[in-house]
């Protein structure tokens, strides 16, 4: 058989092929089908042109796909007419387009959109009123339009959003002469409704009761509020309450403050006035998870708790002891009381709770040895954490663990760290180790170092 050169542009052409075929996938995914051009990025389904300096609306490629598009801090001050065509958007977030002067939104800017757009966030915009635009977003189900000075209210946009719109965010709110815009009326089928830090909502707090078939999620954080509003008695659908940096204190939460909460699961009252446990807590049966954190109380009636907790999050505080009697707290999971005022962990403290996995007592003030019992009965336990603090001369043994055998990861910064001697062969003949993070004060050497040679 005679072999046959191949000619030097057909072995060119393979080459390219190759180098096409192999090479180019990689170095063109990111972009691959973008429709629109540097300094924008695509990446999956979403447009990325934020932070890029932009001063218009960067031009479209046609594109079938449905994206998210991201034009939030440049220098856009115009929104034009069909700003966005060729493209089909499902999320366009324009927070902070312009740092320096108000958007100005063409009333066709939209056009072409009104079918696919679900979602539009323009938090701080410098909006003062609610453009005729949105009189054709019809598939708008979430809204966010945080610090911005709207006192006019599109009477015809406002009708169309509120036969759609789920989730309404109004944070920070400087605008409307008054407090009530009796356009917010429309908006009935509200599940989520954020107006946080726009204390000028709260004498009309009561108006939102026509959300009562609906609210799921209310939040309501730094309203300056004194008291727990009403409208709660007229909202029973509500599984999240969010009341944090406000002023209430231990009178203002009442035994019937929740009493139409039959589904509540998360409650956040942290950084307030509650100088001890309220007793509107204890009928919450259904909640999971309570955050009391920043409160001036020094210790804590678990009595008041709801039984049903699995996470109790009271960190930045000013707790001295850890509340007595948390094993009524069956179902408890996570215990975060990070950055208190705690001297000891005593043998009954946090013993003897079964379904108990995070333990975060970091940066307070332990001085005592912790008890060979502490831990006892929490076998279930995956995470403890007792890093930084302050005195650190906390003393801890490491056959504590021993009893620990679903132990995954254990920070013990500073303090005097000690084990019997049978610890260093236990811990040699463990196939799955913990991870042991920080170091003692009596040695260099980290912790898991220090096991595997530590005498008693």
């Amino acid at each position: 058989m005679v072999s046959q050169k191949m000619p030097l542009d057909s072995k060119f052409a393979a080459l390219l092929v190759l180098y096409v075929g192999c090479v180019s996938p990689f170095l063109l995914q990111p972009d691959d089908g973008c429709p629109a051009s540097y300094p924008c990025r695509c990446r999956g389904d979403s447009i990325q042109c934020g932070q890029a300096q932009l001063k218009t609306i960067p031009t479209f490629t046609p594109s079938h796909k449905s994206w998210t598009l991201f034009l939030d801090y440049n220098s856009i001050s115009v929104i034009p007419d069909n700003a966005f065509k060729n493209i089909k958007i499902k999320e366009l977030i324009m927070d902070t387009m312009n740092l320096l002067k108000p958007v100005t939104i063409s009333n066709n800017a939209f056009q072409g959109q009104e079918a696919t757009l679900n979602k539009l966030s323009m938090v701080n915009c410098g909006l003062t009123s609610l453009p005729p635009a949105f009189r054709k977003l019809n598939a708008l189900t979430d809204l966010a339009l945080d610090g911005n000075a709207i006192s006019q209210w599109d009477d015809t946009a406002m009708r169309t959003l509120g036969r759609g719109l789920t989730r309404f965010s109004a944070r920070s709110f400087s605008g409307t002469s008054y407090a009530w815009p009796r356009q917010f009326a429309y908006m009935r089928r509200l599940e989520f409704l954020d107006l946080s830090y726009s204390p000028r909502f709260v004498p009309d707090l009561d108006k939102f009761v026509v959300l009562n078939d609906t609210l799921t999620k209310l939040i309501l954080t730094s309203m300056g509020m004194t008291e727990v509003p009403d409208v709660l008695k007229h909202l029973p659908k509500l599984t999240e309450i969010d009341m944090g940096e406000n002023k209430l204190t231990e009178r203002s939460i009442k035994t019937d403050s929740f009493t139409s909460q039959s589904k509540l699961q998360f409650l956040t009252i942290s950084y307030n006035q509650l100088n001890a446990m309220p007793d509107g807590l204890s009928n919450l049966k259904t909640v999971t998870y309570l955050d009391i954190s920043g409160n001036p109380m020094t210790t804590m009636d678990t009595s008041k708790l709801p039984t049903g907790i699995v996470r109790l999050i009271a960190n930045h505080g000013n707790l001295k002891t850890i509340p007595a009697n948390l094993q009524r707290l069956t179902k408890l999971e996570e215990l975060n009381m990070y950055t208190n005022h705690i001297t000891a962990i005593g043998e009954k403290d946090i013993s003897h709770l079964p379904n108990l996995k995070t333990v975060f007592l970091g940066q307070n003030y332990l001085t005592s040895p912790l008890s060979a019992n502490a831990l006892n009965g929490d076998t279930n336990l995956e995470q403890l954490s007792l890093e930084f603090n302050r005195r650190n001369n906390v003393t801890f043994s490491f056959s504590i663990i021993r009893s620990l055998p679903k132990l995954l990861y254990l920070t013990v910064e500073h303090p005097r760290c000690t084990c019997s001697a049978d610890v260093p062969q236990w811990w040699s003949g463990l196939t799955k180790k913990p991870d042991l993070s920080g170091h003692c004060l009596n040695t260099s050497k980290r912790m898991k170092d220090l096991l595997t040679t530590c005498q008693p």
